[in-house]
């Protein structure tokens, strides 16, 4: 999310997906045909006419100035001819009077130049070459645009070899002056080993210095840091105190999370209005899991009046966005309406459990869990399932320590759902013996004993539930009640992975790619995150395009790229979204198409709404009035989907 000149750059940082590169101006118009009539005054003069919208005097007195050779005025004329201001847009021209200014060491005629060669500007042909020429010599008179820039030609290996290292280089360049997004990138690269050894001290020093300068994206990762105790020591209040600095700034993930650590009491006291305030928030700037959680409060009565028609309105916004949650809500809610067969069941099944058959008990409690054919109710499911579990049903008793555990339906009570665990684990369920295991091992359950944990996922992992082995790995990745051990945590996670454990795949996908407990290998990283993209896993689509574009795993190739981004972004990536925007603008992959592009950059505006509105300008000023119309329309087509 950079806000330079570029909507690339600015998804690019966010997730280092790297700049795209288009454009080149060949032919341009002769500047005698370009000239206004001639106006004396000074680079000032100009400046304060321009200002105040005299710019048939400002382009006058800047021409004269360039004429004579002063570079600042022909940056301006070229700035003028690029962006229309008092003239015809004609990129042509501007080109020529960059060029004039460039050729005279003006750094931002210079890095005008270099975008404009790499984004398929202004008339501009795309030329990567002639972009890393003026890209470079920007960058070393410390232009910091330039220099971010120059970085991502690199991580994408465009008119240079791919080098990370250099990469880095050059973003560290743009940190040291304080750039807070290039702050981030340092920051990823040393957390990931990019073009470097990985060194997660580096890396957080690094994300600390972004969320200071004010990144929301840095704070917000920063407190997931701290919450978690990756790479620092676990600290709630940090991580409190970074996500607030992040929602106070209106980014959506950051009030979303905060209303819901408020909502379930984790870090801070249960807060159902302070909840409300802030998914109300997220929710009013379009964000899918912000909506879908104040609809949760609304269906519940939590901080907020009960009232279901309030609660389904919210809980539909976010579903056409394509929120998991909110669908799975809906179709819960469907399925809580009973055809006749299935109302026929239910009475039949109800009598049974009156009469206190333990089966019918327990799924009489999973019809009110699922909200099969009746209200979704984890209270009266918790009431079906008490009687079956204290008949001595494993099933039941291990659905009640899972509400205890999670606080639905009852009082939240770590201890009692040990109890129910401890049932039905002697009884020989694995799910059981690996529940007890996760309140032994994670905070918020009972008093942590990784050694009992580690004794409990053992004797689950025995029974080959598959969840018991990723839990192992973590432990011995964590040096939690064992030593660490990231090779043994390796092995855990692939026994899993080649069971077809989805979230193992994505933990070996990520070991391979970065080296950790096995061989830097991007070729096996490739192949397992294949298998969640064929899934439809968007976050796996949209790294593998990032792969594709960099060449790592396979062969560099921007049309494949841009495949899996499209794949990701129909599914609703936003990142991926900016991304296919930003191929699409600049014709890299893909035939260049302005409204196209500026279609994805509505859609995605509806989470992002600061950085795609900038990129929404730099993009109107190719186009036409009726261009925008069309891309704002196909948008909305999309949207009804």
């Amino acid at each position: 999310m950079y806000l330079a000149n570029s909507v690339s750059v600015m998804a690019a940082v966010a997730a280092l997906m790297g700049v795209a590169t288009p454009i080149a101006a060949q032919q341009a118009s002769p500047l005698s045909q370009k000239t206004s009539p001639a106006t004396t005054g000074t680079y000032q003069d100009g400046l304060a006419a321009f200002d105040s919208g005299d710019f048939k005097r400002a382009q006058g007195i800047f021409e004269q100035l360039g004429q004579a050779g002063d570079a600042r005025a022909q940056f301006k004329i070229g700035d003028m001819y690029r962006y229309g201001r008092g003239v015809e847009r004609d990129g042509a021209a501007a080109v020529i009077w960059y060029q004039k200014a460039a050729d005279q060491g003006f750094a931002d005629a210079q890095y005008q130049l270099g975008y404009m060669y790499a984004k398929n500007r202004g008339g501009v042909k795309r030329d990567d070459a002639l972009a890393i020429t003026w890209l470079r010599k920007a960058a070393d008179q410390g232009h910091r645009d330039a220099q971010m820039e120059l970085g991502f030609m690199y991580v994408n290996g465009r008119g240079v070899p791919r080098d990370e290292a250099a990469a880095l280089l050059w973003f560290q360049k743009a940190a040291d002056q304080g750039d807070m997004l290039a702050q981030r990138a340092v920051a990823t690269f040393y957390l990931y080993g990019q073009g470097t050894q990985k060194d997660e001290a580096k890396a957080i020093s690094w994300l600390t210095k972004s969320a200071e300068s004010g990144d929301p994206d840095a704070q917000t990762y920063l407190s997931r840091q701290y919450f978690y105790g990756n790479g620092v020591e676990k600290n709630y209040g940090l991580a409190i105190s970074w996500l607030r600095k992040a929602a106070e700034q209106s980014y959506p993930e950051a009030q979303a999370t905060l209303g819901y650590m408020y909502k379930e009491g984790m870090g801070l006291q249960k807060d159902f209005v302070a909840a409300a305030d802030w998914y109300s928030k997220a929710a009013n700037q379009g964000y899918p899991p912000g909506q879908f959680g104040f609809g949760q409060l609304y269906e519940k009565g939590e901080g907020v009046p009960l009232d279901d028609a309030v609660a389904l309105s919210w809980i539909r916004k976010a579903a056409e966005q394509g929120d998991r949650w909110a669908k799975a809500n809906l179709r819960n809610r469907s399925k809580s309406i009973p055809n006749a067969r299935k109302l026929e069941y239910i009475n039949a099944l109800r009598k049974k459990a009156e009469k206190g058959k333990a089966k019918a008990l327990y799924d009489l409690g999973d019809l009110y869990w699922e909200g099969d054919g009746v209200p979704q109710d984890y209270a009266q499911a918790a009431i079906w399932f008490r009687k079956a579990a204290e008949q001595g049903d494993k099933y039941a008793q291990v659905a009640l320590g899972i509400l205890y555990q999670r606080g639905v339906g009852v009082q939240k009570d770590p201890s009692i759902a040990a109890s129910w665990y401890l049932k039905a684990a002697e009884r020989g369920s694995p799910e059981a013996q690996n529940n007890l295991g996760g309140l032994y091992s994670e905070e918020g359950g009972l008093e942590l004993d990784y050694a009992k944990a580690l004794s409990w996922f053992q004797k689950a992992a025995e029974k080959r539930l598959w969840a018991a082995y990723v839990n192992i790995g973590r432990l011995y990745d964590e040096g939690q009640g064992v030593p660490k051990d990231k090779t043994i945590a390796f092995n855990w996670y692939l026994k899993a992975a080649n069971q077809g454990v989805w979230n193992a795949q994505k933990i070996v996908a990520r070991s391979y790619a970065s080296g950790t407990g096995v061989p830097q290998s991007y070729q096996d990283a490739t192949a397992w995150y294949m298998k969640g993209a064929a899934k439809g896993d968007e976050d796996a689509q949209f790294l593998l395009g990032k792969w594709a574009e960099q060449g790592l795993g396979r062969e560099r190739s921007e049309a494949t790229a841009f495949s899996f981004y499209l794949e990701a972004a129909e599914g609703r990536h936003l990142f991926a979204q900016i991304t296919v925007a930003t191929m699409l603008a600049d014709g890299r992959g893909v035939a260049q198409n302005f409204v196209e592009a500026y279609k994805w950059l509505e859609i995605s505006g509806i989470c992002l709404c600061a950085e795609t509105k900038a990129a929404k300008a730099l993009l109107a000023v190719e186009m036409t009035p009726a261009q925008i119309a069309e891309g704002q329309r196909l948008a909305r087509e999309w949207l009804k989907k």
